[in-house]
């Protein structure tokens, strides 16, 4: 952390907050953080480094666009795994809701297909974390249909997002 966290200073302190050439460097700081349950100081630091994303996206509106805006929804899930690890479902939720606009927003013909199921697995969790079960069910449900039918099935995320619906639903005592 203080080689990170020198490194950040260094090349924040010459080319400034925003520069995009220190933004890997900001993520690694962050990510050591979260690692060191300095939740609060990785808050901070993936806050910012959305902030940073957003205003380049508002500057390039280009056809590729959808390329940063994968980039946005990275940091974003990144600021929600904090926010998860607290249970601070309360902060995670519009999170997780604005991480699957954003997922919803880029071309189907996108080769990820595990981005959207992704975004509706963790909108599932924070949903039924917070005891909101109800909500949570149909998310679970549709990240389910849509690993099923997409062209990479991946039987271990699959099997993920069943034990998480089968835990929403012993919650509810559906059985």
């Amino acid at each position: 952390e203080p080689l990170l966290f020198a490194a950040f200073a260094t090349q924040a302190k010459l080319l400034g907050t925003d520069n995009p050439n220190i933004q890997e460097t900001k993520k690694k700081l962050a990510l050591c953080y979260r690692n060191q349950k300095k939740f609060a100081s990785a808050e901070i630091l993936f806050k910012e480094l959305l902030a940073t994303i957003k205003k380049h996206i508002e500057r390039s509106r280009t056809s590729l666009v959808w390329m940063d805006e994968l980039c946005y929804a990275e940091e974003l899930g990144d600021l929600i795994d904090i926010y998860m690890r607290q249970t601070k479902w309360a902060d995670a939720i519009p999170l997780s809701q604005q991480l699957l606009a954003t997922y919803q927003s880029i071309p189907s013909n996108y080769p990820d297909q595990v981005s959207r199921p992704s975004a509706l697995l963790t909108m599932g969790i924070c949903y039924s974390e917070d005891g909101q079960h109800l909500l949570a069910e149909p998310l679970f449900q549709q990240a389910l249909e849509l690993l099923q039918t997409s062209r990479k099935h991946e039987p271990s995320y699959v099997a993920i997002v069943l034990t998480k619906q089968a835990n929403n639903l012993a919650a509810m005592a559906k059985y």
